[in-house]
């Protein structure tokens, strides 16, 4: 029997998380470069460095949380459904 590498089963998944700024997919980040830390579209450099958000920034995350709004209900009407097939 072999033995298993519990860590490998442990360690995060390499996923992309959208911008928490933009909201959209680190490839696609609208978010300028900090002038002090030189990062991208990180929360810390608009409350520690002086960063103000644009107009297109905040359109942008407001169009991405409608879409995960409406993904989620999307998702919620399928269990829904599906659970009503089992009874």
């Amino acid at each position: 029997m072999s033995k298993i590498n519990w860590d490998s089963y442990l360690e995060p998944p390499d996923e992309e998380y959208p911008c928490e700024i933009c909201g959209e997919h680190p490839d696609n980040c609208i978010c300028p470069e900090c002038h002090i830390c030189g990062e991208i579209g990180y929360k810390r450099c608009y409350v520690n460095h002086g960063m103000t958000r644009t107009e297109e920034q905040k359109f942008s995350l407001e169009c991405a949380n409608r879409k995960w709004e409406l993904e989620t209900l999307r998702e919620m009407e399928y269990f829904r459904l599906a659970d009503m097939e089992d009874l």
